[in-house]
């Protein structure tokens, strides 16, 4: 939710986007002043405009393979999100803000299938193969929502919070 409980779409609150043409798009009038340490050093932000697949990975027949259409909804989310795959993956926690908008004619709250548990549990899984991260064990904080909207899509952004490797979780 925004300011005053009126709900503000993730995207609109002003980002680093990197986009796989043309690098680093800097929204400096919108982008909070702690934020723009952490886009310089340790993060993966886009938007990628495109009808998502309605389809969840979990959809299966009775012997647990995928369904044709599950195959290819990881095919097209696979597509989307090799095109912003980072040359080195992520170190230390992180904290992940994404947003699934489909096609509708206002912008509101999704509160249909697809499921928003399954939705992230194939993006994140494609993520980890295609090395956003090494092990989306380091993700601590996911900030997701599904929505419908006039320009659908996928909002996706990163923060690695501390540089560095592994914490081991002594201090």
């Amino acid at each position: 939710m925004g300011k005053g409980g009126v709900y503000t779409p993730l995207h609109s609150r002003g980002v680093c986007i990197i986009t796989p043409a043309d690098g680093p798009i800097d929204n400096r009038r919108k982008v909070k002043k702690g934020i723009e340490r952490m886009i310089d050093k340790h993060t993966i932000s886009f938007f990628h405009q495109f009808d998502p697949p309605t389809t969840t990975f979990q959809a299966r027949n009775g012997k647990w393979r995928p369904t044709p259409a599950a195959r290819k909804a990881m095919a097209i989310w696979q597509a989307v999100l090799e095109r912003y795959k980072p040359a080195e993956p992520l170190q230390g926690p992180i904290v992940l803000e994404i947003e699934f908008m489909f096609p509708g004619k206002q912008t509101r709250v999704r509160w249909t299938k697809p499921d928003l548990d399954n939705l992230l549990k194939g993006v994140l899984d494609i993520c980890t193969r295609l090395g956003f991260w090494e092990d989306d064990a380091q993700i601590v904080l996911i900030k997701a929502q599904k929505r419908n909207g006039t320009l659908p899509g996928l909002f996706f952004h990163a923060d690695a919070i501390m540089a560095g490797g592994k914490d081991d979780g002594d201090d």
